[in-house]
C-alpha cells in the first residue's frame, strides 16, 4: 500500500498515512483474526500484482497474479481483469487477451468441472443462491437478465450497512477511482447475492479480496482530488478527513482494546479443549480418512482424504466433531442434530466425548 501510494501520489507523507490505515482498516484486522483462510494472502498478492504492474515489471506482476489465483477458485476472476489495462494502458495486447480469457475460463473450469469431479458434487457454495438459478450459468443470467430480482436482494439494508462498513473506513474516497470497483465486483456480487449472511460482514475473509481494490480506488481518489489547484495546496485536509474516517471507523467496526467491539478472545482465550483435540488427533493414523467439523479440520488439512461436516459421513472412517460457540449458530445446529443421528446409529461407534469433542468410528470400514 505504501509503495503504491508513493509511486501514484509522489506523496511519502500522504502514503505513509495510507500504510498506517491500512494497519488500522476493521476488515484487514478481523480478516486476519478470523481462523486461517488461504484467501487472506489474495490481499497482498493482489495488491503486489497492480504494484508491479504500474512498474512495469510483467514477470513480477505474472507471478503475483499466480499466487493471487491460487488461493481461491473465484480469484481467478479478478486476475482476469488485469488483462483489460495489460492490454489497454500497457500496450501488451496478447498478454492481456491471454490473461483476460485464459484466467476467467480457468476460474469457471474450476467451479463448474474440478471442484464437483474432485467432490462428487456441486460446489457447496452454489446453495447459497438458490433464488438466482440451479447452476452458475443460470444465476449469471438473472443477474444479467432480471435485475428487478437481483437488485432487491444486493440493496437489501444489510447489505448497505455492510457495503457502508467497507467504504466509510476510507472516507469514500475509492468511490472517486470506479475502474477498481470493477476489479472488486466479482467477490462484492458473489457476497451481496449470497443467502449466507457470515459473507456480507467484514468478520471473516470474505473481504479479503476486497480490500486492495478499496485502497487503490481510495490511492487514486486522491490522485484525482489533487488535479484540483485548491485541495493540491491543502493535501493536509485530505489526510485529516482520511485519518477521521478510518480512526471512528476502527473505534466503530474494528476487533482492538479501546473500540465499541473490542475482541481478541481468539488470540487471548484458546479453546479449553486444546490440549485434549490436539493429543488425540496425534493418534489418528496419518492414512485414515476423516469428516470434520470445520473448526478442527484445519488441524487435519495434510490428510489425503478430509471431509467437512456434513459431507463425507458415510465415506470417512472416521468421524471428529467440535461443538462449540465458534461455529456459526446454523453449523452448530446442523451438527448437533447430525451427532444425535450418529449416536442412534449402531454403524457409528463412539471412541471419545469430552467438552464438546466428540470422535465416531464408521464400522462399516475395517
Amino acid at each position: 500500500v505504501y509503495l503504491i501510494a508513493v509511486e501514484v501520489l509522489k506523496n511519502k507523507t500522504v502514503a505513509l498515512v495510507f500504510a498506517f490505515v491500512y494497519l488500522i482498516n476493521p476488515s484487514v484486522e478481523r480478516t486476519n483474526l478470523y481462523d486461517f483462510h488461504a484467501v487472506t494472502l489474495a490481499t497482498t498478492f493482489l495488491l503486489a500484482t497492480w504494484y508491479f504492474l504500474i512498474k512495469k515489471r510483467f514477470d513480477y506482476f505474472l507471478m503475483s497474479a499466480l499466487f493471487a489465483g491460487i488461493t481461491k477458485e473465484q480469484v481467478w476472476l479478478v486476475v482476469g481483469l488485469f488483462g483489460i489495462p495489460l492490454f489497454w494502458i500497457y500496450k501488451k495486447r496478447l498478454w492481456g487477451i491471454l490473461l483476460f480469457v485464459g484466467a476467467i475460463s480457468f476460474a469457471f473450469f474450476l467451479v463448474l468441472y474440478a471442484i464437483p469431479h474432485a467432490l462428487g458434487s456441486a460446489h457447496f457454495a452454489l446453495s447459497y443462491y438458490e433464488e438466482l438459478g440451479n447452476s452458475p450459468t443460470d444465476m449469471l443470467k438473472s443477474l444479467i437478465f432480471s435485475p428487478q430480482e437481483t437488485l432487491p436482494i444486493i440493496f437489501a439494508p444489510d447489505h448497505i450497512d455492510y457495503l457502508k462498513q467497507l467504504f466509510l473506513p476510507l472516507g469514500y474516497l475509492s468511490l472517486l477511482a470506479p475502474w477498481f470497483i470493477i476489479f472488486a465486483g466479482p467477490d462484492l456480487l458473489i457476497n451481496l447475492l449470497s443467502n449466507n449472511s457470515q459473507m456480507y460482514q467484514i468478520y471473516y475473509q470474505y473481504t479479503a479480496v476486497i480490500t486492495p481494490f478499496l485502497f487503490l480506488g481510495a490511492i487514486y481518489g486522491i490522485a484525482f482530488l489533487k488535479k484540483f489547484s485548491v485541495l493540491r495546496s491543502h493535501i493536509s485536509i485530505l489526510i485529516i478527513y482520511l485519518l477521521s474516517t478510518s480512526l471512528y471507523t476502527a473505534y466503530a467496526f474494528g476487533p482492538l482494546p479501546g473500540s465499541q467491539d473490542a475482541n481478541l478472545d481468539m488470540v487471548i482465550k484458546p479453546l479449553p479443549q486444546r490440549a485434549v483435540v490436539d493429543t488425540y488427533i496425534k493418534t489418528i493414523p496419518e492414512n485414515v480418512s476423516i469428516a470434520a467439523s470445520n473448526n478442527v479440520a484445519s488441524h487435519l488439512t495434510h490428510r489425503k482424504e478430509l471431509y467437512i461436516l456434513p459431507l463425507g459421513i458415510e465415506k470417512a472412517d472416521m468421524i471428529v466433531f467440535l461443538l462449540d460457540d465458534s461455529q456459526p449458530p446454523a453449523s452448530l445446529q446442523l451438527e448437533t442434530d447430525l451427532l444425535k443421528k450418529l449416536k442412534s446409529d449402531k454403524t457409528y461407534k463412539l471412541l471419545t466425548e469430552s467438552e464438546g469433542f466428540v470422535v465416531f468410528k464408521n464400522t462399516a470400514y475395517k
